[in-house]
């Protein structure tokens, strides 16, 4: 699934040393409330690494994509963009290393009973298309076919395209055209020309968040830096009116400030530089959950406890509604179906109540404000519960009988339940004795003992199960005891 390991070396350390990584032209969105997931950006083949400064990103699709898919992908990404084409075993090996050592980039397929035979390995797809033989072999760039890397199939039929390939007994990529569907799941874009983005690390933010946004150029700043004029026409955010990329960087952030907002409201961000506008849609909306909490994460069934909920900021332009749900009411729910946050404060707290349960279950407890969920799940248990759940004699002299070793009921619940049998079980249950100082009932907050002693009468390790079954718990709680008969000094 990967370049020869000296080759990943030599190209990996090349990119340490001369690779330029720059930020992803697609539209991010920055903001405390929403957990962001790390973006692919492009990597510069800098041409004093023997490069020509064009900028390349593997990018993956996730689902199984055509070559054509992919190419109206990679060109919608800005002015110069299109699938990579390769002219010369260089630029193969650096296009390679950006997914070589990278699995998420790589489809696999069987074909056949035998993994070990009949394997694929299809990495993403590349600028070569349209060919009936290695003569006629195209890119889509127009540029001359200098360089080829076929795989163990050259390219096939009028009208197949071109991805990187591993099939059968090799472990390096080569090119090939992959069989009918046999799609990749990512693509090679290459950048061929000057190009400036802007980027927004969120899309959508809560009215009371900032957004982080980067101008991004191609190409260092001048001597006396490069002043790019900022605005926006959200009436709920307010940009700087200008930020300056310093002599030297190929890039500037700024901060843009949102005010509380009623209702969703979207406008755009805009930055001009040289003479051209760029720009990226930003959508403010209304302040929603930051994260709920519950006061503990395990209660027992018929006990109660508390939860809060937490904005993303304080309720300012007026009281905030959240909404309380639960996946299991007959087990946990709020008591009230919903609450408010004052004008001003950010949190506000409530009551769960819950059932008395014969086994644990899992409920999600769920706040919603302004369309925004956050959730925590809560285990509720049955009230009965043996300590320790395994009790170890150790070595007995076979003839004679161990001190006794307790182990306790208890019953965690609210209210009281009936203990309706302890005894002995298992294979070995001779060797073991009870005897329980338990009532019939048991009530709230209560607990009892009940000693078990071990008599070997033959040499070696035995072992049985005490079981105390109560109307608590559908099963009978279950604790391990074994010990060693040994021989007498």
């Amino acid at each position: 699934m990967a370049i020869t390991a000296a080759a990943a070396n030599v190209f990996r350390r090349k990119q340490m040393h001369s690779s330029k990584r720059i930020c992803s032209l697609v539209l991010l969105v920055c903001g405390a409330s929403t957990a962001m997931v790390a973006l692919p950006a492009p990597t510069r083949w800098e041409s004093a690494a023997g490069g020509n400064g064009h900028f390349y990103e593997a990018v993956r699709v996730g689902s199984a994509v055509s070559w054509d898919s992919a190419r109206a992908a990679a060109r919608a990404r800005g002015p110069g963009w299109d699938l990579a084409t390769i002219t010369s075993s260089e630029e193969n090996a650096f296009v390679k290393s950006l997914f070589a050592t990278r699995p998420e980039f790589v489809r696999e397929f069987t074909r056949c009973p035998d993994p070990d035979i009949c394997w694929y390995r299809i990495g993403p797809w590349i600028g070569g298309f349209n060919v009936t033989d290695l003569r006629q072999f195209q890119w889509v760039s127009g540029e001359p076919v200098s360089f080829t890397d076929w795989g163990v199939k050259t390219i096939g039929p009028q009208g197949q395209q071109v991805a990187y390939l591993s099939r059968y007994f090799s472990s390096t990529f080569g090119w090939s055209t992959p069989n009918a569907g046999l799609y990749p799941i990512a693509y090679v874009a290459e950048l061929t020309r000057d190009w400036a983005s802007l980027v927004l690390k969120q899309s959508t933010v809560a009215g009371c968040k900032t957004v982080t946004g980067t101008v991004v150029i191609s190409q260092p700043a001048p001597p006396e830096g490069l002043v790019v004029n900022l605005s926006t026409t959200l009436h709920a955010a307010r940009s700087p009116p200008t930020l300056t990329i310093l002599p030297g960087e190929n890039s500037g952030t700024f901060t843009i400030r949102t005010t509380p907002v009623p209702a969703s409201e979207t406008g755009t961000v805009r930055a001009t530089l040289r003479g051209t506008t760029l720009s990226q849609l930003l959508t403010v909306r209304p302040i929603g959950m930051q994260y709920l909490t519950l006061s503990a994460a395990k209660v027992v069934g018929g006990n109660s406890l508390t939860g809060k909920a937490t904005l993303e900021c304080k309720a300012t332009a007026a009281p905030i509604i959240v909404e309380l749900t639960s996946s299991h009411p007959a087990v946990a729910s709020p008591v009230a179906v919903s609450i408010v946050v004052p004008q001003g404060m950010q949190f506000e707290t409530f009551d769960i109540a819950t059932r008395a349960v014969l086994d644990q279950r899992s409920v999600t407890i769920t706040g919603k404000a302004n369309g925004i969920r956050k959730s925590k799940t809560l285990k509720v248990t049955a009230p009965a519960v043996a300590s320790p759940t395994s009790v170890k004699f150790g070595d007995v002299i076979v003839g004679s009988t161990s001190p006794a070793r307790n182990v306790t009921l208890y019953n965690r619940g609210a209210v009281s339940f009936s203990i309706t049998g302890i005894g002995l079980t298992g294979s070995e249950p001779q060797y073991f004795a009870q005897r329980s100082a338990c009532p019939a009932q048991l009530a709230a907050g209560a607990s009892c003992t009940i000693g078990v002693t071990y008599s070997p009468r033959v040499l070696g390790t035995r072992g049985a199960t005490l079981r105390i079954a109560t109307t608590a718990t559908s099963a009978s709680l279950s604790v391990w005891v074994s010990g060693t008969g040994v021989a007498a000094p």
